[in-house]
């Protein structure tokens, strides 16, 4: 209730500590199956956020993941998957600058310069993908998270 969240059903949100990187998500299998039979949307923001390394060196934290996320998504209970991506993963801008609500390019925007923007926009086209298929996705593009 510090974080200004009182309009929310607080009793209705449950937070695990996961390992994006391991097998089901680093959960207990109790935990994963709980989470695969009884729950309704999976809110993703967890990402290597890092400027200077390269697509390769974040792939594996930023990418990879996303597969066991639609599996959980996608299994015994359909779940929206809710991805936060990043603002520089957008695909286009009008003529003001304004960025427009689109669904990621089919080709890297020219100015994704660093490993960490292509990760991001690599992993909106895998879900936009995904999105065709029938998988429930939403897609949140902030500049910047902080605390």
């Amino acid at each position: 209730r510090d974080n200004r969240l009182e309009h929310l059903d607080l009793s209705r949100v449950r937070v695990h500590a996961a390992d994006i990187s391991q097998p089901r998500l680093g959960l207990t299998a109790e935990v994963y199956e709980r989470i695969d039979r009884e729950y309704g949307a999976l809110v993703h923001n967890a990402a290597n956020v890092n400027h200077v390394l390269d697509y390769p060196a974040l792939a594996r934290d930023n990418v990879e993941p996303l597969f066991e996320c639609l599996r959980l998504c996608e299994g015994r209970s359909k779940k929206v998957f809710n991805f936060v991506s990043t603002l520089s993963a957008s695909s286009s801008v009008d003529a003001q600058g304004r960025v427009l609500e689109q669904p990621p390019a089919a080709t890297p925007p020219i100015y994704i310069r660093n490993g960490y923007n292509l990760s991001k926009w690599v992993g909106e086209r895998i879900l936009q993908r995904a999105r065709e298929q029938g998988v429930w996705v939403n897609l949140y593009r902030p500049g910047n998270i902080s605390f």
